[in-house]
Formats: C-alpha cells, sequence, structure tokens
C-alpha cells in the first residue's frame, strides 16, 4: 500500500511515506514532492528554501527607497 500524497492541509499539501511498520507519517514541512523518511534531505525533489534573508532585504530596500527619495528632493 501506499500513503496519500498531496493531501491539502492548513499550510498547503501534505505529504507523507510508509514507516518500517508500514504506517503513514508526514514528511518534513518543507517536502514538496513526497519524501522517503522524515527529515529535510529524504524529501523528493527539491525542497522549499529556508530564507532568513527576507528581513535583511526588506530593510535594504526601505534604506535605498529613503535614499532616492532624498536625493529625488535635493534634485
Amino acid at each position: 500500500e501506499s500513503c496519500p500524497e498531496g493531501i491539502l492541509g492548513e499550510r498547503g499539501p501534505i505529504y507523507k511515506y510508509p514507516d518500517s511498520g508500514r504506517e503513514c507519517r508526514p514528511c518534513h514541512e518543507n517536502c514538496t514532492r513526497g519524501c522517503l523518511g522524515p527529515l529535510l534531505r529524504d524529501c523528493l525533489g527539491e525542497p522549499l528554501p529556508v530564507s532568513r534573508k527576507t528581513p535583511t532585504v526588506i530593510a535594504v530596500m526601505v534604506v535605498g527607497g529613503l535614499f532616492l527619495s532624498c536625493s529625488c528632493v535635493l534634485l
């Protein structure tokens, strides 16, 4: 038997894999195409990237926007 794949959950599709006792267990939450085990490295295909750069990107954009605004006012 196989486990259900891509069942829609609260945060998107849920994938499961059969453990050694043939019970369906959830894949890592970042797996997007199924898995062979519970860990991120067990994902099939590319897992979702774990991004920690978002706050830095936002801060750089805000500072850049302020710089451009000040430059336009001075011209």
